[in-house]
């Protein structure tokens, strides 16, 4: 991040505001060339941008943007037929398409996420560095002159661009996120890797499609993906929905006064940051944040609440019953039974004595129940009030039995290192 007049600016925004602007000075002189098909994906690309996605782990996704993007920049000339038009406009038209996009989100009060555009005027660019000479018949057209050997040219051109969107997208959600890089990687290509292909396999109809259809090859190749797009933009407001649900299911414990504003929030904040830092995978992640935010909902059921909400002040047996209590409630709704087990097992000690550790008490458990403490020893929940660093030091007093060694490690590292940018 660079700090200007008071604002951080991403470097990766940067850069790729840096690409688009030298595009457009060099289309500005020189000319732009295939203007009918550059407008028809440009309108493809911006619908893209407009629907995009934000799929499970934040991640931010514009399929059918990327596949229009990949088409225009592969898109070639058969018998005469087809585009000629160079890498500046591939850059231009997806730089173009992508601010106006995000102009439109920020317009009407949503995140702009800049980032996302940036990584796709990025990954468009390398494609059309590659392919473009040898579309337009250039020095690599001459070299690469048989048909087999320009196809696989154009697949690893394709496949590099959208390589290059990935790692870069992996990169700022490992450093947000203080997690180990590789990790993110294998994440992030384990949820979309579906998703990639459908994008791959999409851009390169579009690419082919433009010598034999012309410019309306956009609209007619792109419509499989946008109906896709629009199924995946449904499945993300159900989860949307039901995440709401479980967060409005967490606020009955503070507003009856068991437990402080804002604790179930902070501790699904504080736990999701761990699971990540540990490598958990997206359905374990969700399974955690529920359960974060509802590991609290057993006290509902006490009938002298416990002072503050702080459990880990009680006696070990009544944590037992409130932990409990509450997966009973939770596996009451008939759909979050993993969460249910989560919640139950998150008063149990890591290990007994004698062990390695508990198989009965899950990662998730022992991340719950660490946050939960953190936080309550942050806020005085139990009275006295501590910095992030005493808190720490408290939590390690019960290594020993009570809190995995591993977790509270990964919590120390959320809480003392400054985040990366959002």
């Amino acid at each position: 991040m660079i700090a200007l007049r008071g604002r951080r600016i991403p470097v990766l925004a940067m850069a790729a505001g840096a690409l688009t602007l030298a595009a457009t000075v060099f289309v500005a002189v020189g000319g732009f060339r295939g203007t009918s098909t550059v407008l028809a994906f440009g309108g493809v690309i911006l619908f893209g941008e407009l629907t995009r996605l934000v799929l499970p782990g934040n991640r931010d996704s514009a399929p059918l943007s990327s596949a229009a993007a990949l088409g225009l920049a592969l898109a070639s000339t058969v018998h005469g037929r087809g585009s000629v038009h160079g890498v500046a406009e591939v850059i231009v038209t997806v730089g173009v398409a992508g601010l106006v996009g995000a102009s439109v989100h920020a317009f009407a009060g949503r995140a702009p996420r800049l980032g996302g555009v940036a990584r796709r005027i990025i990954g468009a660019s390398v494609t059309a560095a590659v392919a473009r000479p040898l579309a337009t018949g250039g020095v690599l057209g001459e070299w690469v002159a048989e048909p087999t050997a320009q196809a696989l040219v154009l697949a690893a051109a394709a496949m590099a661009g959208l390589g290059v969107d990935v790692a870069i997208g992996a990169a700022v959600r490992a450093a947000r996120h203080q997690s180990r890089y590789v990790r993110t990687v294998r994440a992030d290509v384990a949820a979309l890797w579906r998703l990639h292909l459908a994008v791959l396999a999409t851009g390169w109809l579009l690419s082919y499609g433009i010598s034999l259809m012309g410019p309306v090859a956009a609209l007619v190749f792109g419509l499989p993906l946008m109906v896709t797009q629009f199924a995946f933009l449904r499945h993300a407001t159900v989860r949307t929905t039901f995440r709401q649900t479980v967060r409005s299911m967490a606020r009955v414990t503070e507003i009856g006064g068991y437990v402080h504003e804002g604790h179930s929030a902070r501790v699904a904040t504080l736990s999701l940051r761990v699971g990540r830092q540990l490598g958990l995978h997206d359905d374990d992640l969700l399974d955690l944040e529920y359960a974060a935010l509802l590991h609290d909902i057993g006290q509902l059921s006490l009938t002298d609440p416990i002072p503050g909400g702080a459990t880990q002040a009680v006696p070990a047996a009544d944590r037992r019953r409130v932990a409990e209590l509450g997966a009973d409630i939770v596996r009451s709704t008939g759909r979050l039974e993993r969460v249910a087990a989560i919640v139950s097992a998150q008063s149990e000690p890591y290990r007994g004595v004698g062990e390695t550790s508990d198989p009965a008490v899950s990662l998730a458990s022992r991340i719950v129940k660490a946050a939960s403490a953190y936080d309550d020893l942050v806020h005085g929940a139990a009275g006295e009030r501590y910095s992030p660093l005493e808190a720490i030091e408290r939590l390690s007093l019960g290594l020993a039995y009570d809190y995995d060694p591993v977790v509270v490690a990964a919590l120390g590292r959320s809480v003392t290192r400054p985040r990366g940018p959002a």
